[in-house]
């Protein structure tokens, strides 16, 4: 799915909406309403968020610093994030110090790498306002700069002519543009829809159908379906859901449930600017993080295949093949498409890794070692995901005893785990 969040700020003679990829399916715009002194004042006022007593008083600042913000999900590039906002890097890297003291911050050509011990992750800074980057490694941050821009989507430029573009937030999408998407919203019958959150908290949503006689039905499962979906939030929003031709229009006033969960009698019109700048800024760097997580599912996975094969090669040979690998080289993978090294038969025919039945059918990130002496062996698989030179280890190993059982199989070390 490629979603994207955007504003229109004007950057260097481009639009910031117009740094987002042309090949995105959807776009959500948020535009700051009032000056970041206006947004700070408004902050005072409101009743303290039930996380804000987690967060340094930096976060909060940085957040009423931003004026723009651009957060992308796509199928390809996954994630593009852009900001904008009068000397954001500076606010930026100086709460990283409080926030995350042991990064270090290092400028590395067209982007500026952040390296800790449990993330690292680039952004590429046009200026010292506007930022670009890309959690989808190893795409960088750079390359992110010269994708083909949003102007180029004639769907979507369609689309932005439909909504307030004025609005503190508004959203279009043509979901024809992600395979995942595609085939969600062909079997719901939606062929685009758009949307725009005002400062009064109305929401207006329009779903556009193949015809009216979808409309219709569609209607009427969106009626019960966001009737539920409120009541499941515990939200008391009653919504409306009309037709008009091949049209969907579902609208909700917001505001009346926000002020209660706020705890208070009355929102400025900013607080939803507020509210949407605060949301998307919390999902970019979580997700970068989540994303180098879930990476590491193919160590885990193949280090206990190749654990579990050099136990049955002991089972049926009473002793191990010879050591073998890191196979491929460590850093083989680092400077491949996505950082993930290529599948080559070749590099499995070795006696060793025959013998053992592992091999690598598809791109990978980790390179793997079997080593053996005696009765006792050890496997490995070693990675750098964000190639700084600093490898992640996951290793398992065994050893048989004279009563036949195996000592020294736990679980799987890990050092390092996200580097």
């Amino acid at each position: 799915m490629f979603l994207a969040i955007a504003c229109g700020r004007s950057t260097g003679g481009v639009a910031l909406v117009d740094r987002l990829p042309a090949s995105a399916a959807g776009v959500i715009v948020m535009n700051r309403s009032g000056s970041e002194a206006q947004l700070r004042e408004v902050m005072k006022t409101l009743p303290p968020l039930p996380f804000a007593h987690q967060l340094p008083a930096c976060a909060l600042d940085l957040v009423a610093k931003v004026d723009q913000l651009a957060l992308s999900f796509g199928d390809d590039p996954k994630l593009v994030f852009v900001g904008h906002g009068a000397g954001l890097r500076a606010a930026f890297e100086s709460c990283l110090k409080v926030i995350a003291p042991r990064i270090e911050v290092k400028d590395e050509g067209d982007v500026t790498g952040y390296h800790g011990p449990d993330l690292t992750f680039y952004l590429a800074w046009i200026d010292g306002d506007t930022v670009v980057g890309g959690a989808d490694e190893p795409r960088s941050a750079a390359a992110l700069r010269s994708l083909p821009p949003l102007s180029g989507n004639a769907s979507l430029s369609e689309l932005r002519k439909k909504v307030d573009v004025g609005a503190p937030v508004w959203f279009a999408i043509d979901p024809t543009a992600s395979k995942e998407l595609g085939s969600k919203s062909a079997q719901l019958g939606v062929k685009r829809a758009w949307a725009e959150l005002g400062l009064d908290w109305m929401v207006k949503a329009t779903l556009e159908t193949e015809s009216a006689e979808k409309a219709t039905e569609l209607a009427a499962n969106a009626r019960t379906g966001v009737a539920r979906t409120l009541a499941e939030a515990g939200l008391d929003v009653s919504a409306k859901v009309t037709t008009d031709g091949a049209l969907v229009v579902i609208t909700a006033d917001l505001g009346a449930p926000v002020r209660k969960l706020m705890g208070a009698s009355e929102l400025p019109p900013a607080a939803v600017s507020f509210a949407a700048i605060g949301f998307a800024a919390g999902l970019a760097l979580p997700f970068t993080q989540n994303k180098r997580k879930a990476k590491t599912a193919e160590a885990t996975v193949l280090v206990k295949k190749l654990h579990g094969g050099a136990l049955a090669y002991y089972a049926e040979h009473h002793g191990f093949p010879p050591s073998v690998g890191p196979t491929p080289p460590l850093g083989s993978c680092c400077g491949q498409p996505k950082n993930r090294c290529a599948p080559d038969a070749k590099l499995w025919e070795d006696p060793s890794w025959k013998a053992l039945g592992f091999a690598l059918e598809d791109p990978h990130y980790y390179s793997y070692r079997f080593t053996s002496d005696g009765d006792q062996f050890s496997v490995g698989a070693y990675g750098d995901l964000n190639c700084d030179g600093v490898y992640s280890t996951f290793e398992m190993s065994g050893k048989f005893m004279s009563d036949g059982t195996i000592g020294g199989a736990g679980g799987i070390y890990q050092d390092r785990p996200l580097e």
